[in-house]
């Protein structure tokens, strides 16, 4: 048995980062904070910067990127991302007067199953409106993990690959009400109502219902707005869906960190 610890360093729409280690090998799901705050969070999560292997990029938009060249220029970390990613990600790090250094690339193909150290990294199709969004299920000894956010939609694929996960973060973006009542413009409204913009409570409470009888123990709810949505709210709407079947249901926070396995956990 091998410790893994699986925890997000914080999620919405300022940022997004999660740990993932197991045994000697950690990895970070995305780097959308500064490369000062990574390592704030990092440490306030008790683990070490100096030991990541690899961040694994979802997509490019600047919420999951942003920390990315100057952390992994200064660790001499590599990034994982597929090849339309990294294309976008290039470019982005060319703009302005002081373009960024571009990092180490490792290019899978969407759909690809790769290893990193010994954590197994399985990735999947995603519909957000980005250059091919990937989510992430990841095989730690004998235990399945998930990861998944900025999705307009559920798809069958999704459904498909999270099922047997035990412990998962998972989107639950805005509640319609609030979104539809908010300040927010019309065609920003249709943008994250979009089936390539982000989840309700609702679509996300339903895949719950869906997979939680497939083995699902640990769930943290992450990319909540911060406007159009209340942690109450989503736990309500995902417990109501969830009922009785003793999972473990948390919520993100976009400013500290969460655990999505309980401290100690081993695979």
């Amino acid at each position: 048995m091998k410790p893994v610890e699986f925890i997000n360093l914080g999620s919405g729409s300022r940022g997004n980062c999660t740990w993932l280690e197991y045994g000697d090998t950690c990895i970070l799901v995305d780097g959308g904070f500064s490369c000062k705050q990574l390592q704030k969070r990092i440490e306030a999560a008790g683990k070490d910067p100096e030991r990541v292997s690899g961040i694994l990029i979802s997509h490019s938009h600047s919420d999951h990127i942003c920390g990315v060249s100057r952390f992994c220029q200064l660790y001499k970390v590599p990034v994982y991302s597929n090849r339309l990613t990294q294309k976008d990600l290039c470019a982005i790090m060319q703009q302005g007067p002081q373009p960024k250094q571009i990092p180490e690339f490792k290019i899978f193909a969407t759909g690809d199953t790769f290893e990193i150290g010994n954590i197994e990294v399985n990735t999947f199709q995603i519909p957000h409106d980005t250059s091919d969004p990937v989510g992430f299920s990841f095989q730690v000894g004998g235990v399945r993990l998930g990861h998944v956010t900025d999705l307009g939609k559920v798809t069958s694929l999704v459904r498909e690959r999270l099922k047997g996960v035990y412990g998962l973060l998972f989107e639950a973006n805005h509640d319609i009400t609030l979104l539809r009542e908010s300040s927010r413009s019309w065609a920003l409204k249709q943008r994250i109502m979009s089936n390539s913009g982000h989840l309700s409570n609702e679509d996300s409470a339903r895949l719950l219902e869906e997979i939680v009888s497939t083995g699902l123990k640990e769930l943290v709810l992450g990319h909540l707005s911060q406007d159009c949505n209340r942690p109450e709210i989503a736990l309500n709407q995902v417990n109501q869906a969830v009922g009785d079947k003793d999972v473990c249901i948390r919520v993100s926070s976009q400013e500290s960190i969460t655990r999505i396995l309980p401290e100690g956990f081993s695979a």
